[in-house]
């Protein structure tokens, strides 16, 4: 038990301190939209093929 109590500060310290680097990291990532925002693209979201119609099949892809 005594090694526990003696190193228990520090630990306590330690956990704070990157805690709290965790707390600023997110505070400052942010998260930006696309540029130009998707409404002026004329869709919304990603196309995918998946091939299984006659217009989305052969070896060319789009």
């Amino acid at each position: 038990m005594e090694y526990r109590e003696e190193h228990r500060r520090e630990a306590l310290i330690g956990t704070v301190i990157f805690h709290v680097a965790l707390a600023v990291l997110f505070f400052f990532a942010v998260f930006k939209g696309p540029d130009p925002p998707l409404e002026t693209l004329g869709g919304d979201g990603v196309e995918l093929n998946y091939g299984v119609d006659e217009v989305g099949s052969g070896d060319i892809q789009s």
